[in-house]
């Protein structure tokens, strides 16, 4: 039995069938876009690796999309608009936004770097994901709970003139009696 087997031999057993070189359906051509990889450089890797960068550039093309249908539904149901342009018009610059925030953090991210380095962009993207997050979140809950917020408005000002109806009731009490006398 020989278990040494040629190198050329193995690569052609695990072979897939390739595609040729700068014919990729579109939906490959968005990803690799996404991920920021080059046709050249693409044409000159192989398969596996191609699937790595059209993963990266799913990874960018998941959030886009949830930005992009999050922000349509919630500016659809902000603006009420009987013409969904203006909803289609802020979902779309903002998945944009999303999109080339995801480029980015994705192009500058090197992992051969000192450990310290690491550390600085893991904390930029977490400080980023925070703030991003807060911005968002903020007017949902503002709007959500507006009915509540309402509420509670409402009882703290029938408190005070409540309150003050006391107090001018017995300053009333008060100069009726003086005047009395």
């Amino acid at each position: 039995m020989n278990f040494k087997t040629n190198i050329e031999m193995l690569k052609q057993w695990t072979a897939r069938p390739a595609a040729a070189p700068g014919r990729w359906p579109w939906a490959l051509a968005l990803l690799y876009w996404l991920a920021g990889a080059r046709k050249a450089t693409l044409a000159q890797l192989p398969e596996s690796e191609r699937e790595r960068i059209a993963v990266l550039g799913s990874s960018v093309l998941i959030p886009t999309l949830l930005a992009f249908f999050g922000m349509y539904l919630y500016a659809s149901s902000r603006f009420q608009s009987p013409r969904p342009v203006v909803s289609l018009l802020v979902a779309v610059v903002w998945a944009f936004i999303v999109m080339n925030v995801d480029r980015i953090l994705l192009a500058t991210y090197r992992p051969f770097q000192p450990w310290p380095r690491k550390l600085v962009q893991v904390c930029f993207r977490v400080g980023l994901a925070g703030v991003i997050s807060v911005a968002i979140a903020f007017p949902f809950c503002l709007e959500q709970y507006q009915g509540a917020i309402h509420e509670r408005l409402l009882g703290e000002y029938r408190q005070r003139l409540y309150d003050l109806q006391i107090k001018e009731r017995g300053e009333r009490e008060l100069i009726e009696t003086r005047d009395a006398t």
